[in-house]
């Protein structure tokens, strides 16, 4: 059977008898889905799948050849329409190259694909394009008056034959067969495009260079391929998927770095990369060593980035060192970074940062919030709290681990406020993490810390970004895992970005807590968009809180319908106990301007509840 495929001109899908051009219509066969490995390639052979491409005349004529000749799958039509689509599901092209007012095109775009397909050109007279052809990939060249079925199918087998060793070749240039990892090759062809899109994007990449051993490399042939095969993989699991992993030689591995927003980011693989090798059984300093190198620079190529990164290995394999950057001042910086994220690290896994509370200062009647933090003393980098140390934390990738610290903190505190005798609050828990609502899993942490600590119900509110709930907007399944929560979902920072309005009616919103950037006056408007957002909140049904620096606002606020408002100058939070205090004493209590200006409440509270010096970490349960 032939099945034909109208292009221009064409007369759509059907199937002809073996042998006759024209006959009546039937229903046709399909050709088969595509095998990706090469064993079914193999199997399959140049027979199974030919496209014949040609005018009404020619198409048709060379597609029974075939037939006769024995081919098993055989499909034509009259045009390049709908052809992409379907060259995943043959192995040989037959072209007609009187036919087509380009055929070089077709050439060029089967060169770009990954996948093997072999090409036959067939003409009245070949010899003039011949170096042409062969040049653009054409596998075999055939006249006319030389061609019958047998020839024709033989010229299919060939060039099918070529086009998957091209494609075997290619991969096996491209990639390492003893650890599966890029190639030299490969790695400098992704180094180059990675500067050019950075120099267009105004964006950062980085160029790592691992080196083994101090002296000869701690292993050889199969042994030094299989740890370096272990370490790739624990490197892979790490990284993103557009990374790229290279073999650059006995004992050595590049890893490039794509789109990186800043600097700091390459430190935080520079950690990961440690972790990695120490898991793998290296020791970073003594048998593993790693240099890494930003781009793009003035002037720089490839080749420069490349060197800058073996430069700084070199450097670090001399001082004995886990890591070095090329530039000298940035490595002075990766270095204190380094030496803080690991302070960092220990003082989560030990339970010492100090838990804060900023307070949502009632303007109607109602439940009293606090937004719960955590605060960290280091002496490089000072007392961080709040967002200041969740955006460290992100730098360094520990962003994760934070949140999963708040979680535990805030779980613990509202228990003990709850046993107290406090009832009417909810506590803020801000998110601070990069990764996708899709991987966070929120359901089994909550579930063991309340199963834990078993705090009040409802008493905790989730604050999400917008990027992370405009996810939950487009997949059903994390709208009904959000849902499924058992705390309260509040937005934060609305009206920073984008502010979609989505969210306010689509999801199942309590809170909406409105950013201090929304109160910057637009050109041409009387009124910040923070008022405006309040009235459309409130019109949604939802609690709104809005991030205040001064006191100026709060009367439009409560007759917007405002709720509370959050202090965000940026002065310490209060301690467990002064919140509590604060919890005790504005149990039930309406703020108004006035008081904050009279009694100083900067933090939603009274002179007597000024925050307190840290008293060290919240002992968990």
């Amino acid at each position: 059977m032939v099945s034909t495929h109208g292009g221009d001109g064409g007369g759509g899908l059907r199937s002809i008898a073996r042998g006759v051009l024209e006959g009546e219509a039937a229903p046709s066969l399909p050709l088969p889905p595509a095998r990706g490995d090469e064993q079914g390639e193999a199997a399959a052979g140049s027979r199974r799948a030919i496209v014949v491409i040609g005018d009404e005349e020619s198409a048709p004529l060379l597609a029974d050849m075939l037939v006769r000749a024995g081919a098993v799958e055989v499909a034509h039509t009259t045009g390049l329409d709908g052809l992409t689509a379907r060259l995943d599901d043959c192995a040989t092209l037959v072209v007609d190259m009187d036919t087509l007012a380009d055929p070089w095109w077709l050439a060029r775009r089967l060169r770009t694909r990954e996948r093997a397909v072999g090409l036959v050109f067939v003409g009245q007279d070949v010899e003039p394009v011949e170096e042409q052809a062969l040049a653009l990939g054409v596998a075999e060249l055939l006249e006319w008056d030389q061609v019958d079925g047998g020839s024709l199918l033989r010229a299919c087998r060939r060039a099918a034959w070529r086009a998957r060793e091209r494609v075997r070749l290619q991969r096996l240039a491209r990639s390492d067969p003893a650890t599966a990892l890029a190639s030299p090759l490969l790695l400098r062809e992704r180094i180059a495009a990675a500067l050019a899109a950075a120099r267009r994007r105004e964006a950062l990449c980085a160029c790592f260079h691992l080196t083994l051993g101090r002296g000869d490399p701690p292993g050889c042939g199969e042994e030094l391929g299989s740890r370096l095969e272990a370490l790739a993989t624990l490197l892979g699991a790490r990284l993103r998927r557009a990374d790229t992993l290279a073999r650059l030689g006995p004992g050595e591995v590049g890893v490039l770095l794509e789109d990186l927003k800043r600097p700091e980011d390459a430190v935080t693989v520079a950690r990961k990369l440690e972790a990695a090798a120490r898991e793998a059984g290296f020791v970073p300093g003594f048998d593993l060593f790693a240099g890494a190198a930003l781009g793009p620079a003035p002037g720089q190529d490839r080749e420069g980035l490349l060197a800058a990164a073996l430069e700084a290995a070199v450097l670090a394999r001399r001082e004995g060192r886990a890591f070095a950057f090329a530039d000298p001042a940035f490595d002075r910086r990766a270095h204190a970074l380094l030496e803080a994220a690991t302070a960092l690290a220990e003082d989560l896994a030990a339970g010492r940062l100090a838990a804060v509370f900023q307070p949502q200062l009632a303007l109607h009647p109602g439940p009293h919030g606090l937004a719960a933090g955590l605060a960290w003393q280091h002496g490089s980098c000072g007392r961080l709290e709040g967002e200041a140390l969740a955006e460290f934390a992100a730098c360094v990738g520990l962003a994760d681990r934070l949140a999963a610290e708040l979680l535990e903190v805030a779980a613990a505190q509202a228990a003990a406020w709850h046993e107290a005798g406090l009832q009417a609050f909810h506590l803020a828990i801000p998110l601070p993490s990069r990764r996708t609502l899709a991987h966070l899993d929120l359901a089994t942490p909550l579930g063991r810390i309340l199963a834990r600590h078993r705090p009040p119900p409802r008493s905790l509110e989730l604050e999400l970004t917008e990027a992370h709930l405009l996810q939950a907007l487009d997949s059903p399944s994390l709208l009904r895992s959000l849902t499924e929560l058992p705390v309260r979902l509040a937005v934060s920072g609305f009206g920073r970005g984008p502010a979609a309005l989505r969210l306010l009616w689509e999801l199942p919103l309590d809170t909406v807590r409105i950013a201090a950037a929304a109160f910057a006056l637009p050109p041409g408007r009387n009124e910040p968009p923070a008022f405006e957002l309040v009235r459309l909140a409130k019109a949604a049904g939802r609690r709104v809180v809005v991030e205040v620096e001064t006191v100026d606002p709060l009367p439009a606020l409560r007759r917007a319908g405002c709720d509370a408002v959050q202090w965000v100058r940026g002065r310490p939070g209060l301690d467990g106990a002064a919140a509590r205090r604060w919890l005790l004493r504005g149990h039930g209590a309406e703020a108004d301007e006035g008081a904050v200006r009279g009694r100083g409440l900067t933090h939603g509270g009274s002179p007597s509840c000024r925050p307190e010096p840290p008293r060290g970490a919240l002992k968990k349960g």
